[in-house]
């Protein structure tokens, strides 16, 4: 049996988005156990009521975190996931068709104890999104990632997309599976 699959989505004030970024990760389900999980760390906006209606809709664990801020609930999400592979999405990250698949994939591999992505910024986007990605999205970046994750077995690529009111930037979540030791 393929090992399950817990998210963890740290909300705060993202009504603007979290329809987008839940509806995107229910659409990885291939089958294998999976979960999400969503932390509202206090949110002043129409957060928390839009949650419950999605979560009548969707398989979602709502967790009610302290307004610590995302590191908080993260870590929050992180300890009530059931599952050892634990993928932490943005509440503002749309990952991409198949996302989970190809990170379950790499997974697979038992050397591989974690996985993560770069920025890809989506070439429709904004001013403001092309200028970010020309700091952070260059050749040289994503040579030296790829040299990096060659000595780490690591596996790192970019399938989502994040929005805000100024630009729309493609990248991917951080995933990780239990540790190998030895």
């Amino acid at each position: 049996m393929r090992e399950g699959v817990s998210f963890v989505v740290p909300v705060h004030n993202g009504a603007a988005w979290i329809r987008d970024t839940l509806e995107a990760i229910v659409a990885q389900d291939d089958g294998r156990p999976m979960e999400i999980i969503v932390v509202d760390d206090r949110s002043a906006d129409e957060s928390a009521a839009l949650l419950r209606q999605l979560s009548q809709r969707w398989p979602l664990r709502l967790l009610t975190g302290e307004g610590r801020g995302a590191a908080a609930a993260i870590n929050e999400g992180v300890r009530a996931a059931r599952f050892p592979i634990v993928c932490q999405v943005d509440q503002d990250v749309v990952i991409g068709p198949g996302w989970m698949r190809r990170l379950t994939m790499e997974l697979e591999d038992p050397t591989v104890g974690a996985a993560q992505g770069y920025y890809a910024t989506d070439r429709n986007a904004g001013l403001c999104a092309r200028a970010r990605r020309s700091r952070v999205e260059t050749p040289a970046t994503r040579a030296r990632a790829t040299r990096r994750i060659a000595r780490t077995r690591c596996a790192s690529w970019g399938f989502s997309t994040k929005r805000s009111a100024t630009a729309t930037t493609t990248t991917s979540a951080i995933a990780c599976a239990t540790p190998v030791i030895g």
